[in-house]
């Protein structure tokens, strides 16, 4: 099997990792708790209250979207049909500076048979599902809520084909670039495999072996779940979420 050269493997870039933490249990709490208050006042037409939850800027983004008696009610009306039943915390990040925060989570929203006649595939369980985040940030001492921001559905994702195969399989005349959240790795005997995904495609990206790639000065540690990068390299022939990596750059 033949792998990257020298010169090419030195052309992978390095970037300092940004630092964050996972927050603390009761973090965690208030700033879930925050967000219900939020979703809550929203959903009851309370957007006096609304406001004074939601951090300076989004404050702002608000005031100007309410400003009628009909959008109100429509923004009410969405909020009760999209604030899920459940939801099941899965990562959560506080930066280093201790202002901004994130929450992200498996969502779940029961739907009603008026709902899922509107679903042009509807979920064979009467279940929609979806990956949300939840954003927050402190100000002068008091956190606020910012956003939250919906996902694909998990059940959806197209999973990527991890076995490498042979490096023949891939079109060293081409080259493409991609770029996002490392999902999982995996150190093998002959390569490593980087799974990103893009929206609701995973890629599955391969680079020469571990001890190849720190023998030409690359930090394999900084290949890890959540770390950000930048990547461009030879698409595979037959299977498009398939590349074999020619620069890579580890952004977080």
């Amino acid at each position: 099997m033949r792998f990257l050269t020298a010169a090419l493997v030195a052309f992978l870039a390095v970037a300092a990792p940004a630092a964050a933490a996972p927050m603390d249990a009761a973090l965690q709490t208030e700033l879930l708790a925050l967000q219900a208050a939020f979703t809550k006042a929203v959903a009851a037409g309370d957007f006096k209250k609304a406001l004074t939850l939601l951090s300076a800027e989004q404050r702002k983004g608000l005031e100007k979207e309410i400003k009628t008696q009909k959008a109100r009610k429509e923004l009410s009306e969405m909020m009760k049909g999209t604030t899920p039943d459940s939801f099941d915390v899965e990562h959560t990040e506080l930066s280093e500076d201790g202002t901004q925060a994130r929450i992200e989570g498996l969502a779940k929203l029961i739907l009603s048979p008026e709902a899922l006649k509107r679903f042009p595939d509807p979920p064979p369980d009467g279940v929609a599902q979806s990956e949300m985040t939840y954003e927050f940030a402190k100000e002068k001492g008091t956190w606020k809520y910012v956003t939250r921001t919906f996902g694909p559905d998990p059940r959806t994702i197209a999973a990527c084909d991890a076995a490498f195969g042979s490096l023949d399989d891939f079109d060293r005349d081409k080259d493409v670039g991609m770029g996002g959240m490392i999902r999982r790795v995996a150190f093998e005997t002959d390569h490593i495999l980087i799974v990103i995904r893009i929206v609701d495609e995973e890629q599955c990206l391969f680079l020469p072996p571990r001890e190849e790639i720190e023998k030409n000065g690359f930090n394999a540690a900084l290949l890890q779940p959540r770390a950000i990068i930048e990547a461009n390299g030879s698409p595979h022939r037959s299977d498009k979420q398939k590349v074999w990596v020619e620069g890579l750059k580890v952004q977080k």
